[in-house]
């Protein structure tokens, strides 16, 4: 099988060395090694450190030029934590993961499911995703649920992720399958859903991120709309760095959808920007958020 070619060994013998450490080893062990990861990554990430840097200049300009520096280095600590944070949630049992999550707002997220409602449940881009996926897929148990999702380029990483996601998290939907998104919805899942990473379609909006237009998919709008669902959003953050999360429902966001996809779009940038603010190391700053600009302006990486 292609998916067993020799030149996929590499990538099958780091996915297994993962999966052992990280259901044998103390999940503080794991977390420490992988601060050292993120230490090593920060050292050789080129342009990623980059991007992060940049990232991290413009939106948060009170701090100094030292602050910045150490929040980004806090920020590759995350992302290598977030590697057996995200092998946690593969491949460790549904106990070991209850007893490290505290819950807060479920009751947000039961109503309008016990009301025969969809649900859209927007995320938002940390280094906790992965991890988040599976609290909200065991917590739900056998409630309907979908993952919005892209497909990874290389094969073995989608064969392993497209198969713990189907099976931990729920049900996999391309994300630009709106129909099947609003079919969903019209039949009472959950719709996981996030829009804070760079859009450069056709009808994406312009709406503001720390102070700074981003370009942003106004998709939450019409999904709502079309599946008469309401918006609740919702994320994960990791409290302690010896591996204590919480994960947090917001209540449904009110009169939504609104007058504009512009105003929709500015509001749920907003409550994220409020969380990135809380833990501003776990947002993922090495994606290029801004890099779509409007007609006119500047280049906004290098």
């Amino acid at each position: 099988m292609a998916l067993y070619a020799p030149r996929h060994w590499p990538t099958w013998l780091a996915f297994g060395l993962l999966r052992g450490m990280v259901t044998l080893l103390p999940w503080s062990a794991n977390l420490a090694v992988g601060r050292g990861i993120g230490h090593l990554a920060w050292r050789i990430g080129g342009k990623r450190v980059a991007i992060a840097r940049r990232n991290i200049a413009r939106c948060f300009p009170e701090l100094s030029p030292q602050e910045q520096t150490k929040l980004a280095k806090r920020h590759f600590a995350s992302l290598g934590m977030a590697l057996f944070e995200t092998a946690a949630a593969w491949w460790l049992g549904k106990a070991r993961l209850a007893r490290r999550v505290e819950i807060i707002g479920r009751e947000h997220l039961d109503a309008p499911l016990a009301a025969g409602k969809g649900v859209i449940l927007v995320v938002a881009h940390t280094t906790l995703m992965e991890l988040s996926g599976r609290f909200i897929g065991d917590m739900l148990g056998e409630q309907p649920r979908a993952l919005m999702y892209r497909p990874a380029d290389n094969p073995v990483l989608e064969s392993v992720m497209a198969g713990n996601r189907a099976a931990k998290m729920g049900r996999l939907i391309d994300r630009n399958d709106v129909r099947g998104m609003v079919r969903g919805l019209r039949h009472g899942e959950i719709v996981w859903y996030a829009s804070d990473q760079n859009y450069a379609g056709k009808h994406s909006v312009f709406a503001p991120f720390f102070g700074i237009l981003a370009a942003t998919n106004p998709g939450t709008s019409r999904l709502a709309r079309l599946g008469r669902a309401p918006v609740i959003m919702g994320h994960v953050r990791r409290t302690r760095d010896n591996g204590r999360y919480r994960l947090h429902f917001e209540p449904p966001l009110a009169d939504f959808p609104g007058e504009s996809a512009e105003q929709d779009a500015a509001r749920i940038n907003a409550v994220i920007e409020r969380w990135v603010r809380e833990t501003p190391e776990q947002y993922l700053w090495i994606h290029r958020r801004f890099k779509t600009r409007p007609s006119g302006e500047a280049p906004f990486y290098d």
